[in-house]
């Protein structure tokens, strides 16, 4: 885990078997604030947490009992070796501008740097300003529309 601010932060980075009700109800929290509409974000059951673990790498940014960030790294194989794609990076609005992003980040590249991958996709709604910030500041290159590729 890192010191932010005087919080501790433990990533869970193998989540199986660690996610339950609790944390299933903090993570659909977390991606109802990335809804445009967030009165119709449709909250996803333990299933969906449980069935991500396994075919991606999904990381929970915790201080205690909370789940305050968090953040999926998807594994695509291609002729030209594997590539990643993240998606879902968010923080809690109460926790927001403390650094957990760009640590869930870091987390998710280093993974991907073991896993062999060359480049890291992203696509980032515009309205995210916060959030492109950091993707560029990382070395992420804006190249079409919404999506962003990293060279690692």
């Amino acid at each position: 885990g890192t010191m932010f601010n005087g919080i501790f932060y433990g990533f869970v980075v193998d989540p199986e078997g660690q996610i339950g009700s609790r944390e299933t109800q903090q993570l659909n929290e977390l991606y109802r604030q990335l809804s445009k509409i967030t009165e119709y974000y449709i909250p996803k059951p333990l299933s969906y947490f449980v069935r991500a673990a396994r075919s991606s790498y999904l990381l929970l940014a915790s201080s205690g009992q909370r789940v305050v960030g968090t953040g999926t790294l998807n594994l695509n194989s291609h002729g030209t070796g594997p590539t990643g794609r993240i998606d879902d990076v968010v923080t809690h609005t109460d926790f927001q501008r403390r650094g957990i992003a760009r640590e869930v980040m870091a987390h998710l590249i280093r993974k991907a740097t073991l896993l062999g991958m060359s480049q890291i996709r992203l696509d980032s709604d515009p309205s995210r300003f916060a959030a492109n910030a950091l993707y560029a500041d990382i070395g992420f290159r804006h190249y079409d529309g919404n999506s962003y590729k990293l060279f690692i």
